[in-house]
């Protein structure tokens, strides 16, 4: 019975030998991408460094580029492959570093090595179970991100014929538990924000005058933090602040301002209200300037870490346990709120910078529990009460 090919991209067993004072040949044959078996070699000064970098040029060879995609590539090469393509999309870099990590931590080590040939749908959704049911860095929203994660990827090896069919659009979806959209009454703003401003740890983290950003315009805190003396406007009859960058975190080089907002509709000009008015003319006064120009800099002029803030605001809250369910992103719903019953949510969503009003109502509006008064209309029932029929 004749002996199997060797598999795309793998090689055969190495052979070394001296073939000088010092100097040593190692040799593979490697079966290539096309079909054929070629014979790869490399040299060294020992058996050992003649072999290792042998190696270095075997699994180099046998990184495939898209063209070479097939059957027998494995998952994480095909990974390593979308990643890339994700570097020069408009993606968010928080976004990217977030799928980044879901990659590293659940493609990787469990799929990594599967051949795209020995994937099923059962596989994947067994895998996404797993992930979901998992208490430590899984659940429910993990699973979620993970599905979209390798949707991506199966589908790098589907435009390149590698796969049929994008099996990871055939697992099960995965659900979240939707809670109800919890805002601050009005009355509850005017408490906590006496709250803050009377705690001299909170005011020595400076986070007054940033609790009134976001209330003042809905902006998320990324983009307050964000937020330049260039894109703040005092001096028109309506003051307006321009919400056009966020702040995001990158692999190996730290913070950094991203020149563009979460979406393209999350750029906005916003009129503010007198009491942001008054408190961004004060910091322009007694701010002292800082590298990056931004308004809310850290205690050492740089840019402000949101994981800092929030680290700050956990302290706040242990000290007034009111605000322990109080979030950042409560003022932003906080905001939508009082909009949308005030004007609508055409308004809210405008103002928060969503694409669809869709969004703002349901994930950032809360629903009046309260009825309207319609008893007038409704006493109509009652009308021919006392009335005989006939």
């Amino acid at each position: 019975m004749p002996r199997p090919p060797t598999p795309l991209g793998a090689w055969g067993r190495i052979n070394t030998a001296q073939v000088g004072p010092g100097h040593y040949r190692a040799r593979a044959r490697f079966r290539d991408f096309d079909g054929r078996t070629r014979l790869v070699e490399a040299s060294g000064t020992s058996r050992g460094k003649a072999e290792a970098e042998l190696l270095d040029r075997l699994r180099s060879r046998a990184r495939p580029s898209l063209e070479d995609l097939t059957g027998t590539t494995r998952v994480g090469v095909v990974a390593d492959l979308w990643m890339a393509e994700l570097k020069d999309s408009d993606l968010a870099a928080s976004t990217q570093e977030k799928y980044r990590h879901l990659v590293d931590k659940h493609v990787r080590a469990a799929l990594g090595n599967v051949r795209l040939q020995e994937l099923t749908v059962g596989l994947l959704d067994r895998h996404l179970q797993a992930v979901r049911e998992k208490k430590a860095g899984g659940g429910a929203a993990t699973a979620k991100m993970l599905r979209t994660v390798l949707i991506g990827i199966l589908g790098v090896a589907v435009r390149h014929d590698a796969l049929q069919v994008n099996l990871a659009k055939q697992t099960r979806g995965v659900a979240l538990k939707t809670k109800p959209v919890v805002a601050l009454t009005v009355d509850e703003v005017h408490r906590l924000r006496r709250a803050v401003a009377s705690d001299a740890a909170a005011v020595r983290a400076d986070l007054p005058d940033l609790v009134d950003l976001m209330l003042a315009t809905g902006c998320r805190i990324n983009e307050a933090l964000a937020l330049r003396w260039t894109e703040v406007d005092l001096k028109n009859d309506e003051p307006t602040v321009h919400i056009g960058a966020t702040l995001t975190w990158h692999r190996g080089a730290g913070l950094a301002i991203q020149e563009h907002p979460k979406s393209a509709a999350g750029q906005r000009t916003l009129i503010l209200a007198p009491f942001a008015v008054e408190m961004l003319l004060r910091r322009s006064v007694n701010q002292q300037p800082n590298s990056a120009n931004v308004v809310f800099p850290s205690s050492a002029g740089t840019l402000r870490d949101s994981h800092n803030v929030s680290r700050q605001w956990r302290a706040f809250q242990q000290r007034d346990p009111r605000w322990s369910a109080v979030t950042s992103h409560t003022f932003r719903k906080t905001v939508a709120t009082v909009l949308s019953r005030q004007f609508d949510a055409l308004t809210a969503s405008a103002q928060l910078g969503h694409s669809s009003s869709a969004v703002t109502e349901k994930h950032y509006i809360a629903r009046a529990h309260r009825g309207p008064d319609v008893r007038e209309t409704l006493s109509a029932f009652a009308a021919d009460q006392g009335q005989s029929d006939g």
